[in-house]
């Protein structure tokens, strides 16, 4: 009996030593297949929208799930809006194909959204210090932190192909914020601030001299494109509304009535800021011009006793 009621606790505890065995090696695979889980939902869809996964094709529906591995692809007719987590929105174009990844690290997960053809408008919040937000073409990369932009990817004569072996054009075009653009295969970057656009061509060097003023078919694009629909889902809305409060150019573009007024008002508010850096310099070198003045004539600084060379 006794013989029996050790071999009973001994089964026991050998079940109970495998179970938690078990669940550990879980959650290591958990962790270790951190950009497997859910990269972003679905939160708009209008039209012909799929996406493809490992285990085939369906139909996008508001609030699927999307995972590293998924495609999401648009047609003649579709349209999509994306969430990321709670970071920003991708609002895709028609004839569109983008994959989006996260990818863990220490401080929480990196979000990589590759576009491979069509139109997309990136918006991420700002005071991101912990995580980054790329943009990827088949040719060339745009660091992302806090900005909203446009990315196309497209071949020249206007028909779909696969970008990745064909010669396709990439553009980069920015509202709000800076993006680092880098091209594959090169070592150079150049940075690209609000209301500058930049071109590259496949076989195309990337220098600053690409970079221009912001162009009135990327502003067309984008306007028709910033159309953000109101959605309480997934705290979407109040993600939306915190785009907008801290991008004035971003509420521009999203409340204006025409192209031309957007582009006016992007303009005066330009001018405006560059006004204000030229009254700043002239202020800092007047400031300067003083105290060399004062050295000059050998007058005495007047300093707190407390500040010291």
């Amino acid at each position: 009996m006794k013989r029996l009621i050790i071999i009973a606790i001994s089964y026991t505890a050998l079940t109970l030593f495998l179970a938690c065995s078990t669940n550990k090696s879980s959650g290591g695979d958990q962790i270790k297949s951190g950009s497997e889980v859910a990269a972003a939902r679905i939160v708009w869809v209008l039209g012909d929208v799929k996406i493809l996964s490992d285990s085939g094709e369906k139909k996008a529906e508001l609030g699927a799930t999307l995972s590293a591995t998924d495609r999401v692809v648009t047609g003649a007719s579709g349209g999509a809006e994306i969430m990321v987590a709670d970071s920003g929105i991708i609002k895709m174009s028609k004839n569109s194909d983008i994959e989006i990844a996260n990818l863990v690290n220490p401080n929480g997960s990196d979000t990589n959204v590759q576009v491979n053809y069509g139109k997309i408008v990136t918006m991420v919040k700002k005071g991101q210090k912990t995580t980054e937000f790329t943009v990827s073409t088949p040719t060339a990369l745009a660091g992302v932190r806090g900005t909203s932009f446009l990315t196309s990817v497209e071949h020249p004569e206007g028909s779909k192909v696969n970008c990745a072996k064909e010669s396709c054009t990439i553009r980069f075009a920015v509202i709000e914020g800076t993006i680092a653009v880098s091209k594959k295969g090169e070592s150079s970057e150049v940075i690209l601030n609000k209301n500058r656009e930049i071109k590259i061509e496949k076989n195309q060097k990337l220098t600053d001299k690409l970079i221009r003023s912001l162009q009135k078919d990327s502003l067309t694009e984008m306007k028709e494109l910033i159309v953000l629909h109101k959605n309480e889902t997934f705290e979407y809305g109040k993600l939306v509304e915190e785009l907008k409060s801290s991008s004035e150019e971003l509420k521009i573009l999203s409340q204006s009535g025409s192209v031309e007024e957007v582009k006016a008002e992007f303009q005066k508010r330009e001018a405006t800021r560059n006004n204000a850096d030229e009254v700043t310099k002239t202020a800092k070198a007047v400031n300067e011009t003083k105290y060399v003045q004062q050295d000059v004539q050998k007058e005495k600084l007047k300093l707190n006793p407390k500040e010291t060379f």
